[in-house]
């Protein structure tokens, strides 16, 4: 019962709310049917038509007030020609619309222009007579119509609910209040009075924004009275009277009226060129007692209207974004360290010297007769020997040669002749072992280059931090207005241009409202003329919209992937994401052999250079710092390939870096390009050196990367066949050309190992 009784009242309330928006609009073509030309052709009130019927305006109110105007004024001709008009803008519109299913951007306003136009054009024409005068009017009056008519659909497309106004809302709201004053003159009976006091009313509300608006709002109101009466003293006075009301803005109101009514005394006592007149007593009152009753909470709502918006930007709130950001920012470098720390866990065991030496000691001396006169202290140089081997074994990684061996030591020791077959195998392992720590030294000279390199990324975040942001106050002001236009309520809206332009706005009502968003998006993009990129954040209890520009190009992908074995795991791992600076990121991997190792290695390999790329890191530093994690592996002689693309979605420019991986395919302009081959694979040098391709990339183009399991390149033919493949299907989407490239390879040449194909398509956003 109660939800019954609340829809009825929520029913109730449309439906007056919709009675009274049909009102306003017959109130308003009543007023505008009263300003014509010579010719009784009223170009005002067909371009108010033309426009409210592509702003949705049902046409039925609309004509009914052009009739009203001509039943209380008994102008029955102008009224006529004024439904004509309106009838041919009418029928325009229908036909346009059935002919144009998909509107283009500005075609609109073009059909509202042409609408209008014609509307008045022919009633013009009609009601010409025959004579010339009359047909130039015509001319006139329909050229005036087509104008006006786009310029006014800002104006009649405003809800009641707006805050804050665009610049071009303004000036459209403006141009429709004169066109409505000019044509309250021309009604009969009480019009003129009634514009007057229209006309002081507004030149108040205005001069409450100080002197230069009140003189500013006075000048146009009395243009419309001078216009639409044809007696310009009345107009010229309330410019000065304006003037007058401004100075005393910051005076109780019934003050400001006092000065209003000053100024246009001295207008009637002295004159204005030599001329006296002014606004009659009787509207002056009148719109003077409307200023001093109305509402303050109106009036500061129709002062926000008329000035631009001033968005509160709280620094404190500012500060604590920025903070925020730089802790995602330090996020993502500490699971790169993260990567780092778990492939250098463990300490390096340090040989004992005195295990070694007897070790070296029972290879040699073990059964030998003289075994006590040389280890008793007769001898001493068979110690000092073996550290010595011990030593060049170490340093050098090899025994001293016989050469290089004291002549003395043939005398004393009776093995001299076997110290190379005894010692061999030790000293071969003693080598490996100081090779291996030679390695993970350099390990920890690659992890002190790359956390230089994170210190200097957090150094530039800590400047970035301690000067002042670069903000856009006028931007802001613009986004405020367009925000509130798309029915998207802020607190506080700030434009920042730092590293591309960023709004963030915080929602009045703390609740997130995607379709709002979006919409808000859209009147951005239109406004600043720039593309967005829409995402909300939680800032506590409430909601943040972030507007970030948009990259000019957007990527579609696909990947597709089998194993040389049904239903076994694959040694290729690909991986497409989208990096935080705004690049994009596509890794192929092949490990090299087969099975769950090959699989292991490659999935690392994406894994961690992942973790590296989306940590800021470039590529080439990328590659080094996971070429020294797989390096330092023990035991593991696994290694496996590296296919990388990055592409920059502002500009275009792509580097395309590989590492024993196949060549890819870059179709663009109806023909297919193949970009060279890579060198060894990654985990098998201490130090790699891969290539590196730039190139820039543009719409339409698409980058095709596949392991050798689709095209070997040590067999001839093998890249002729991709590339006719890859050209016939081109048109297809990115994942259906990748799985069909991949089927393709299966028929060719059988599945005799993993497969992999990586598709990139670049496309306009």
């Amino acid at each position: 019962m109660i939800g019954a009784a609340r829809m009825t009242k929520r029913v109730a309330a449309l439906s007056l709310r919709a009675w009274a928006g049909w009102a306003g609009q017959a109130a308003l073509m009543t007023a505008l049917t009263g300003s014509r030309m010579s010719c009784s052709v009223p170009p005002f009130a067909v371009a108010c038509f033309a426009a409210g019927r592509g702003c949705g305006w049902p046409p039925l109110p609309m004509l009914l007030g052009c009739a009203l105007h001509g039943l209380l004024s008994g102008q029955t001709v102008q009224a006529a020609a004024a439904l004509l008009g309106c009838a041919v803008a009418l029928a325009l519109n229908a036909v346009a619309r059935g002919l144009i299913k998909k509107e283009a951007p500005g075609q609109r306003d073009a059909l509202i222009a042409l609408g209008a136009g014609v509307g008045a054009l022919l009633p013009g024409f009609a009601l010409a007579g025959g004579i010339p005068y009359n047909y130039v009017t015509a001319l006139l009056a329909a050229a005036v119509s087509a104008l006006l008519a786009p310029a006014l659909t800002d104006a009649l497309s405003l809800s009641p609910e707006r805050r804050r106004l665009l610049p071009e809302e303004r000036l459209s709201c403006a141009l429709l209040a004169e066109m409505t004053l000019i044509g309250l003159c021309s009604m009969p009976r009480a019009g003129g009075w009634i514009a007057e006091a229209a006309a002081v009313f507004a030149t108040l509300v205005m001069a409450s924004r100080g002197p230069a608006m009140g003189a500013l709002g006075g000048i146009a109101c009395g243009a419309a009275l001078a216009l639409g009466t044809g007696v310009a003293p009345a107009g010229s006075a309330l410019g000065l009277a304006g003037l007058v009301a401004g100075c005393a803005r910051h005076l109780p109101r019934p003050a400001a009226a006092l000065a209003l009514a000053l100024g246009n005394g001295l207008a009637l006592t002295s004159g204005i060129g030599f001329t006296l007149g002014g606004v009659g007593l009787g509207p002056l009152l009148a719109g003077a007692a409307l200023y001093c009753v109305l509402p303050k909470k109106r009036l500061r709502r129709i002062g926000r209207l008329l000035e631009d918006a001033r968005p509160h930007c709280d620094p404190a709130r500012l500060a604590m974004r920025l903070r925020r950001e730089t802790g995602e920012r330090l996020s993502r470098l500490s699971a790169a360290f993260q990567a780092m720390a778990q492939g250098c866990a463990g300490e390096e065991e340090q040989p004992d010297e005195a295990a070694l030496v007897a070790r070296m000691r029972s290879a040699l001396c073990e059964g030998c007769a003289g075994y006590g006169r040389c280890w008793q202290g007769d001898h001493p140089e068979a110690g000092r020997l073996l550290c010595r081997l011990l030593s060049e074994a170490l340093n050098r990684g090899e025994a001293p040669p016989l050469s290089e061996r004291p002549p003395e030591l043939a005398r004393h020791c009776r093995r001299s002749a076997q110290i190379d077959r005894r010692f061999q195998p030790l000293l071969a392992e003693l080598a490996a072992e100081s090779r291996l720590r030679r390695r993970r030294s350099d390990l920890k000279g690659v992890v002190s280059r790359q956390l230089t390199g994170a210190a200097a990324e957090l150094a530039a975040l800590a400047g970035q931090l301690k000067k002042p942001a670069s903000m856009n106050e006028d931007m802001a002001r613009v986004a405020a207005a367009a925000l509130d236009k798309a029915g998207l309520h802020a607190v506080q809206v700030s434009a920042c241009e730092e590293n591309g332009l960023e709004i963030c706005a915080a929602l009045k009502n703390g609740l997130w409202d995607g379709g709002k968003t979006r919409r808000a998006a859209a009147v951005l993009e239109e406004e600043l003329g720039v593309r967005l990129v829409c995402r909300a954040r939680s800032a506590g209890k409430s909601w943040e919209a972030v507007f970030r520009q948009a990259p000019s190009l957007c990527v579609r992908s696909g990947v597709s992937v089998s194993a040389a074995k049904e239903g076994g795991p694959c040694g290729d791992a690909a991986r497409v994401l989208s990096l935080p600076d705004g690049r994009l990121a596509a890794v192929l991997s092949d490990g090299m052999g087969r099975g769950e190792s090959a699989a292991g290695e490659s999935r690392k390999t994406v894994d961690w250079l992942c973790a590296f790329l989306a940590a800021g890191l470039g590529s080439a530093a990328s590659l080094e710092a996971v070429n020294a994690l797989l390096q330092a592996r023990r035991g593991d002689e696994l290694f496996a390939t590296v296919d990388l693309c990055v592409i920059d979605l502002t500009g275009g420019e792509t580097c395309l870096t590989k590492l024993g991986a196949c060549p890819s395919l870059l179709i663009t302009k109806g023909r297919a390009e193949r970009l060279a081959g890579g060198r060894l694979p990654i985990g098998i040098l201490e130090s790699v050196e891969p290539d590196e391709q730039r190139l820039c990339v543009r719409a339409g183009d698409t980058l095709i990367m596949y392991s050798d399991g689709v095209a070997d390149e040590l067999f001839d033919g093998q890249s002729e066949w991709l590339r006719e493949t890859a050209l016939s299907l081109a048109a297809l989407d990115p994942e259906a050309l990748a799985r069909r490239l991949r089927q393709a390879a299966e028929a060719h040449h059988g599945r005799k190992d993993d497969m992999s194909v990586v598709v990139i398509r670049v496309e306009k956003r």
